[in-house]
């Protein structure tokens, strides 16, 4: 039997694992792929909270318009719901304070009242404002009270 020698192990050897600089460089491209995904997870979130807060305020309004076409004496709707204010119960201002919107009745022609609703507000993320409007005519057969 015939003894082999073995080579010892040299630096120009052909070693099958990473260098240092291998590393740091596969370290990099992860930490910028991390960061990307922590961006897009930050501007979904962002979204996904306004949305929320739209819908609220969508339903709230939706709810407000119902009561006021609900109202059965044409000519006390403007007394009734002009300048009303109403809060959307999950939204709160970054400062801590409830946000209200408001209902304003036009009575310019006595026999069509414009009905709008708005809710403006401010939140983490930036401000809105929604607007809801509508005419409500006067209904047939009854002639409008004189002003006074």
């Amino acid at each position: 039997m015939r003894a082999t020698r073995q080579k010892p192990l040299s630096s120009s050897s052909n070693q099958g694992g990473l260098t240092l600089l291998e590393v740091v460089v596969g370290l990099a491209i992860l930490a910028l792929i991390a960061l990307s995904v922590v961006a897009v997870m930050g501007t979904t979130l962002r979204a996904d909270s306004a949305n929320r807060d739209r819908e609220a305020v969508r339903v709230t309004m939706r709810s407000q318009m119902e009561g006021v076409l609900a109202w059965q004496d044409y000519d006390s709707l403007r007394a009734n719901f002009d300048g009303t204010r109403f809060n959307v119960g999950s939204l709160v201002s970054p400062s801590g304070e409830s946000q209200a919107g408001q209902i304003t009745v036009d009575s310019t022609n006595p026999d069509l009242l414009r009905v709008t609703i708005l809710f403006s507000w401010s939140a983490p993320y930036g401000s809105d404002t929604m607007e809801l409007s509508t005419l409500i005519s006067r209904p047939e057969g009854t002639v409008a009270l004189p002003r006074g």
